[in-house]
Parts: C-alpha cells; structure tokens; sequence
C-alpha cells in the first residue's frame, strides 16, 4: 500500500508536511555532526562469538560501552566486552529483544515464557509482565496480564515499556505496574488509530522522536506508532523482495530487527541483509550484501546469516545479531 494513502488528500498532505518538519527540526540539530563527520557504517566485523560461545544470539542492546546480546538457545544474556563474552544472565526461556530503562535494568522479552522481564546490574532477573508459561491475551494489572510469545520491546525516556507482544499481533505498553493495548487488534494489515490497526507478526521496535517504530515482519513493512495509537506506514508495499528506493514502494523480506541512530538514521535487519532509512523524504538502501554467509570487510561485501538484533552505540557504530552465524557483528565507518 503507498505510504499515506488510506487517508483523505489533505490528512495525507498535512501529515507528508508535519513529517518533513520534524525531520528538519530533528536534522538540523545533528548538521554540525553531519558537517564534521561522515558516520555512515561502511565496515564490518566480527566482536565476538568466534569461539562458539554463543547458541543463538538475537537481541543486543548497549549500554556504557559494553554490549548485551541474547542467546535463545541458552536461555543466557551474555556482556560482551571488548572481544571477551561473558554469562551476565541465566535461567531464561528464550530471550529475545532487550532495552535498557533509565534506571540502569535491562528489560528482555523473555519469549519463551510469555513474559517481560527486568534484570540488574548483578544479573539477577525479575518478572515485571506477565504469567510465567501462560501465553493469551489480557490487558490490566502487569502480574496478571498475558502476552503471547513477545519479541521486541523498547523503553521510553520516561520508563514506560513497549512491548510487540508478536503472537497477539499488538503493540502493548507497561507503565505504572499496568499494561494496556496500544495499537492491534489481531493479524492482519490496516492503518488506523488503536485497535482498528493491524500487525502480522510485530518483531523489533525503537524509539523515534516521540513514536514508535515496528518492523512488521509479516506484513513486510516498517509501521509508525503515534503516540495516541495511531499506526501508518513509513516504508514497504507488502510484497517480498529487496528493492530499494521511495520508500513507499521499498520492498523488504522480513524486516526483524530495528534501531535509530543520532542522526535520524533507521537500520534494519531484513532476511540477510542490513538495509537503512534516510533522507528528509525517507529512501531504502540495502548497506551489505544479500546473500547468506558470514565475511567481514567492505559492507557492501560483507555476509550475513539471518541478522536480528540490531543497536546503536555511542560511538556511533551499529551492532548486529548475527543469528544463524551465532555472531555479534560491528559496522563502522572505520575498518576494524
């Protein structure tokens, strides 16, 4: 579906008008970043799991430097610092997307047992969400509320939690020992407010100025979520192939991972590709190759296999999941 379209022209004009000065707005506060400095990732390279430590990583997130990735297979949050892999968390059931809260805890969407999870700086995790191995579907108090096999989740400036509760095909939200439905009322694809929108198997989500970004992988598209639950497309028309271009009629395989960096720059995992979103009137680039493999260097050339989890660190650089290579990959400007 061409971005904007289900809406009357004007509805569609003003919000095509109120985007493009956000992202002036946004923009022109990195100009002097951008003038300086040229941050587009143009390396990869592999950071850690070259001596099979991990089973299955999926999720990352970065937090002072170091890096948190989660392993599936293991039921482990691993630290990676430098190039050393070390076991921060056990005892999990599949984990999946991390994010960190300001407080410092790392949120995991544990999808293994339907639950949201919060763990602290001593690896020591609690339940925040959920009922620990009963998947369904309820809204209301977070100890009684059910997810169905969540995969993404995303914190807020102000702590609140959102979650892509991706069985239920929702976007839900965790605030003040609560959680309530966002946007999604079941499978399916519709731009609407609330439960009039629909989702195919929401994975990863990110922060973008004060909405929220889905990569919907079961629709193939990257979806906005407002902050009153207003959902619509940015980029994808739904059918499944890597073209690049408008991004309206961009085409993705099965966008899973997401991330933006300080300029404004989206990044996705999609299939085996890293693809990005920018520009004031948002174009799709494929940045690495297509093809399945695992090779470092140059990242137009460099290989991946099935890319999930994807952050931005603070110097800028991307981190990757490698999922299928049991990886964690680093794309930079600079090689190394």
């Amino acid at each position: 579906m061409p971005l904007l379209d289900h809406k009357k022209p004007s509805d569609n004009l003003k919000r095509l008008l109120l985007l493009a000065l956000s992202m002036v707005c946004f923009l022109s506060g990195c100009s002097r970043l951008a003038a300086d400095k040229d941050t587009t990732p143009r390396f990869a390279s592999t950071m850690a799991g070259t001596n099979g430590e991990f089973g299955e990583t999926f999720g990352v997130a970065v937090k002072d430097g170091d890096i948190y990735v989660s392993d599936g297979q293991n039921g482990k949050i691993w630290k990676v610092h430098g190039e050393q892999a070390k076991g921060f968390a056990s005892g999990l059931d599949t984990p999946s997307g991390l994010a960190f809260a300001p407080d410092g805890k790392l949120i995991v969407a544990d999808s293994g047992s339907s639950t949201i999870k919060s763990i602290d700086s001593a690896g020591q995790a609690s339940t925040i969400a959920g009922v620990e191995n009963l998947a369904g579907f309820a809204d209301g108090d977070a100890g009684n509320a059910k997810f169905n096999h969540p995969i993404g989740v995303a914190v807020a400036p102000d702590g609140r939690i959102f979650v892509a509760d991706t069985y239920n095909d929702r976007i839900r939200v965790i605030e003040n020992g609560r959680v309530t439905t966002l946007s999604g009322s079941g499978r399916g694809f519709a731009d609407a407010v609330g439960p009039g929108a629909k989702f195919d198997t929401p994975c990863g989500l990110a922060i973008w100025q004060d909405k929220l970004l889905v990569a919907d992988a079961g629709n193939r598209r990257i979806r906005v979520v407002e902050p009153n639950g207003d959902v619509w497309t940015l980029a994808g028309t739904g059918e499944s192939d890597l073209k690049d271009g408008v991004a309206s009629q961009a085409k993705f395989v099965e966008p899973t991972g997401i991330t933006v960096d300080p300029s404004g720059t989206i990044f996705i995992t999609d299939g085996n590709a890293i693809r990005e979103i920018a520009g004031l009137f948002p174009i799709v680039r494929t940045i690495s190759a297509s093809y399945r493999g695992a090779s470092d260097g140059s990242l137009q050339r460099a290989r991946f296999n099935s890319p999930t989890g994807i952050a931005v660190a603070a110097d800028g650089s991307v981190i990757v999941a490698d999922s299928e290579n049991r990886l964690v990959r680093r794309l930079s400007v600079e090689p190394g």
